[in-house]
């Protein structure tokens, strides 16, 4: 069974800071918990993500017309459980009216 991941775009300001990768390890844990053994998507060949999503496990399957379709073998039993999410910080940033900064001095736990 597939499950295909579409649309995910950041914005320039937002890149570089970890939130794909975080947004593709999320989708692949939800889709294992719910017993997909495949997660697929499409980019066009000059993507720069390519990269990122061939980091997170994905393969190129076919190419055709600029588009390359990519999977990614989902291990079985990957169930999300309560206790995975026990130690997890959570990180607070705040946006000034001059544009984005991050300030990183808040942590909670959750």
């Amino acid at each position: 069974m597939r499950l295909g991941l579409r649309d995910i775009q950041l914005v320039p300001e937002q890149q570089g800071y970890g939130v794909g990768s975080w947004a593709i390890q999320q989708a692949q844990a939800i889709a294992a918990s719910r017993g997909f053994q495949m997660l697929q998507l499409r980019a066009y060949e000059e993507n720069p993500a390519k990269a990122l999503y061939a980091r997170l496990g994905f393969k190129i399957q076919s190419s055709v017309g600029g588009t390359i379709q990519m999977v990614c073998e989902l291990p079985p039993n990957q169930a999300l459980k309560l206790s995975d999410f026990s130690s997890h910080l959570v990180l607070s940033s705040t946006l000034s009216p001059f544009g984005s900064s991050h300030d990183y001095s808040s942590y909670h736990r959750i």
